[in-house]
């Protein structure tokens, strides 16, 4: 079961490779990364990227090195440690069929009023508006409205 933000999201890329971005040193995501193989039902490599402080937050996987180079921009890189030390959560990515999907792990109920609070009080709304903030905020944190590159 996940607790959390799914986002899922144009990559403004064109790319047939699968590349999936785990947080490190995690043994739930270990197991998974373990059996990316599978998952991509073809080989998928740990690539190691020339980022130490990206390295320090996330592991990549892709049966396409040089393609998940390519979706995997030194200022992607930065934009996306920068966006888990602000969202304060286990964040993994996954780069497949043209589209960015985001997994934001977390306990917290977004978009519901506290339980027992009167849910048209002014802190309820106020909290809604926070988490609605917090999605837009994928958007510009990653830079995803962005289109550089004309998809063929």
């Amino acid at each position: 079961m996940f607790n959390g933000i799914f986002f899922v999201a144009d990559a403004n890329k064109n790319f047939i490779s699968k590349t999936l971005i785990v947080p490190a040193k995690n043994a739930f995501f270990s197991a998974i990364s373990d059996s990316v193989t599978q998952l991509f039902n073809r080989k998928s490599d740990r690539l190691k990227l020339e980022d130490p402080r990206f390295e320090q937050h996330f592991s990549v996987y892709s049966n396409d090195q040089i393609e998940a180079r390519y979706l995997l921009t030194p200022a992607m890189m930065e934009r996306l440690v920068e966006f888990v030390v602000k969202a304060k959560s286990k964040v993994s990515l996954s780069f497949i069929d043209n589209n960015i999907y985001i997994a934001i792990s977390n306990s917290k109920n977004y978009f519901e009023p506290a339980l027992f609070t009167q849910s048209d009080s002014f802190e309820s709304v106020q909290d809604i508006a926070h988490d609605l903030q917090f999605v837009i905020d994928i958007v510009n944190d990653l830079d995803l409205n962005t289109r550089i590159w004309t998809k063929h």
